[in-house]
């Protein structure tokens, strides 16, 4: 059966069964059977290292110590087939918590089973790993891993956030025998169930249990039971340049819609968007930005606001929060009093931008708030309300025609740079007391790279090399957050590993701080060649480029490339003979482009008796390709690899 498809829906089913209940497997925890035991191969997925011989999650709800809980029970076991090649080894459980409460992991065990033999991870080797703010991952690693191998885990957490049930992924890493999620929820939660990715359910059942949860003092109530299964699914294939996992892998994902509280009353969370933007003018930082605007007014430079050019007045205020402020490195979009991060000179990403938001109001310019997610997060759905999607917050402004969106929060974004954790594809525009709207997420700022490289011959068949760099745009950003978390000499260090044959010496840096303009670096190598008898061959592509191999290596790829900005790659060469060496062989020039002028490689080889000059450039000029160019890109790629690594200089000596 073809379980392939490219789109997801919504339901609500009742008593809906594609197999039989006696089709559903169950799996007692600590005994797997002989048979999982002595595999040593999975006859459907044959060159898998490993595959999921069963996982099952169960979320119920229960009323304990007076409050309701959600306790999420999960179950998973994994067989190895190959340990050198099985690089899942590591297990990470999500806490999430509020400045209020935190979910708590109350049990867990932990076993790699080798056929009579078992270890168990012992409670010390269990550690924790603070992601960010808001999740607190528990990580362990499974001991003595062998190849047929059986690792099983199992664990409960208990959440007081009963608004929330988690997602279930049937889609993993490694294929998946066997995947069971069961939900039973009280009545009064009304929760939305949506299906992502291209599998089909195998079997999904929706009922009605009567007087099946308690609470205290009260009648009994009722709960919806919901059962889904998705059998023999391929693992997900992972691979560069791609959005959130979340967008692609099969899973099932819950959103509250009704809830009736236990008095009675009823509150709507999920309609449509417009409902969701009525809700925002209940939040505590929509009513006050009045008082925030005030107290902006007074704060304010008066001569950031005499400046007379919108432009440059809307500039000089964007620099003037974004060296007030520290960022705490938290996001999201619901911040405490931005007055108080003010005073402090520390805030959240949201309480920087909001400050912007009220400073660019006092100068009289139009700002609007722009709502989106990182990609960690999955696309927002324009069709499905769904707030809690939204983890990000900009702002976008007009300035004579021309739009520009803005975050503060992180010192090394210029003005105008969408950070690349925010080019998530879309986001919502808020603009108060009138109508809001959906609007595109896309980078606006030129990335090019320009590297100028002069080699000069020496008499012991290797070249004096003298590079400079220029990087602008995200290229630029993506250096300067390196250089932000590691020392010079470290990056130094991690640069030369993408060198042929060469060291690095004389490094320097120019404008590392200076984010208005391209950052630069220069530096001098000896580049080493090759001998084949009398002949010398010389790799003149010998420094860090964009890619240094093909990043797309699957036959097939059904979700779209986004690369994240268009940008420019320029590479010029010029080789000194020095009166030392003749060209022997040069290899042919090459021009390629993608359709519709997507993108182009040309690499252009001139000599003359003393010189060698090389031009390699290549050019992206989107940002986002279909599933459909894979191959193109593929193969495009491809050859780029080949110019770069297998097509050097042949030269003799005079």
């Amino acid at each position: 059966m073809n379980k392939k498809r490219y789109f997801s829906f919504l339901f609500l089913v009742l008593n809906t069964m594609v197999l039989s209940a006696q089709e559903r497997q169950t799996a007692e925890f600590g005994k797997p059977t002989e048979e999982e035991l002595n595999s040593s191969y999975s006859e459907k997925f044959p060159d898998a290292a490993g595959v999921v011989l069963f996982e099952k999650g169960d979320t119920h709800f229960k009323v304990t110590e007076g409050q309701l809980f959600i306790f999420k029970e999960v179950h998973k076991k994994v067989k190895v087939y190959n340990a050198k090649k099985f690089t899942y080894d590591i297990v990470s459980i999500p806490l999430h918590k509020t400045h209020y409460d935190t979910e708590l992991l109350t049990s867990l065990v932990a076993y790699t089973h080798n056929g009579e033999e078992r270890s168990q991870v012992e409670e010390k080797n269990i550690l924790e790993e603070q992601k960010d703010k808001e999740v607190l991952l528990k990580k362990f690693v499974f001991p003595n891993i062998k190849d047929g191998s059986v690792l099983e885990y199992h664990y409960v957490v208990k959440s007081p956030f009963y608004f929330h049930v988690d997602s279930w992924n049937f889609q993993n890493l490694l294929p998946t025998l066997y995947s069971e999620y069961k939900t039973k929820v009280p009545s009064n939660l009304v929760f939305r169930k949506k299906i992502i990715g291209m599998e089909y359910l195998d079997y999904n059942e929706s009922s009605i249990q009567e007087n099946c949860f308690y609470i205290p003092n009260r009648d009994l109530g009722n709960c919806i039971i919901d059962t889904f299964i998705m059998k023999d699914v391929p693992a997900f294939r992972e691979e560069r340049f791609m959005l959130s996992l979340k967008n692609y892998v099969s899973r099932v994902m819950y959103s509250l819609e009704i809830y009736f509280s236990f008095y009675g009353k009823r509150i709507d969370y999920s309609t449509t968007w417009q409902e969701y933007d009525k809700k925002l003018e209940e939040k505590d930082w929509y009513k006050k930005r009045k008082i925030s605007y005030s107290f902006f007014k007074r704060k304010i430079p008066k001569d950031l606001l005499t400046i007379s050019d919108n432009l440059e007045k809307a500039k000089a205020i964007f620099y003037y929060f974004q060296e007030h402020y520290t960022w705490n490195n938290y996001v999201g979009v619901n911040p405490r009093d931005i007055t108080d991060a003010y005073k402090d000179k520390e805030g959240t990403q949201s309480q920087i931008n909001l400050s912007l938001y009220n400073g660019l109001k006092v100068a009289g310019l139009n700002p609007r708030i722009l709502f989106c997610s990182s990609t960690y997060y999955s696309v927002p759905d324009e069709k499905e309300p769904l707030f809690t999607n939204f983890n990000y917050l900009l702002l976008q402004i007009l300035i004579d025609g021309k739009e520009y969106v803005l975050d503060a929060s992180r010192k090394e974004l210029p003005f105008g740079l969408i950070p690349t954790q925010a080019l998530n594809l879309k986001g919502r525009i808020i603009n108060f007391n009138t109508v809001n709207h959906w609007t595109p997420i896309r980078p606006s700022i030129n990335s090019q790279h320009t590297v100028r490289a002069k080699l000069t011959a020496n008499e012991n068949d290797t070249f004096k090399g003298e590079i400079s760099e220029s990087h602008s745009g995200y290229l630029a950003l993506k250096e300067r957050e390196r250089l932000n978390v590691m020392s010079i000499n470290k990056y130094k260090t991690e640069k030369e590993t993408y060198f042929k044959n060469s060291i690095i010496n004389d490094f320097k840096i120019t404008d590392r701080d200076n984010k208005k303009i391209p950052i630069k670096f220069s530096y001098t190598t000896t580049v080493e060649t090759e001998k084949a008898g009398k002949k010398i061959i010389l790799n003149p592509i010998f420094f860090e480029t964009f890619l240094d191999e093909n990043p797309f290596k699957l036959e097939d790829r059904t979700y779209e490339v986004y690369i994240g900005y268009p940008l420019s790659n320029t590479y010029l060469i010029t080789i000194n003979l020095n009166d030392i060496y003749k060209v022997e062989q040069l290899p042919n020039n090459t021009h390629l482009k993608l359709p519709n002028n997507d993108g182009a490689i040309s690499v252009i080889y001139n000599a003359t008796q003393e010189t060698i000059n090389i031009r390699l450039n290549l050019t992206l000029n989107k940002h986002q390709f279909p599933a459909e160019a894979y191959q193109g890109l593929k193969e495009f790629f491809s050859q780029l690899m080949t110019i770069q690594n297998q097509q050097p200089i042949i030269l003799k000596k005079k």
